[in-house]
């Protein structure tokens, strides 16, 4: 039983430093079920959306299909990269 503990431990130890991919969607995943929405968070996240379908191009449902983000700090990334984004939120 101790060797099977043993073995699943260092196979997933080794999973995680091959695919660093892997460790920030776990990160992330950690993240999102730790997160609590509050009345304050959700007036918040209201007004980002509003803000951000005000900027040019920024209608609802205006997502890049072609970009896959695969972590909350692509999404980010994407984000700030987008003209007037960071502003609105």
């Amino acid at each position: 039983m101790t060797v099977s503990i043993r073995l699943a431990g260092a196979l997933s130890a080794v999973a995680m430093a091959v695919s660093p991919l892997a460790a920030a969607q776990d990160a992330d995943t950690r993240e999102i079920l730790a997160y609590v929405l509050t009345d304050a968070g959700l007036a918040k996240y209201t007004a980002a959306t509003r803000n951000l379908a005000a900027l040019p191009g920024g209608s609802p449902g205006a997502c890049d299909e072609d970009s896959e983000a695969s972590s909350i700090d692509d999404m980010t990334a994407q984000l700030n990269a987008a003209p007037g984004a960071k502003a609105a939120i």
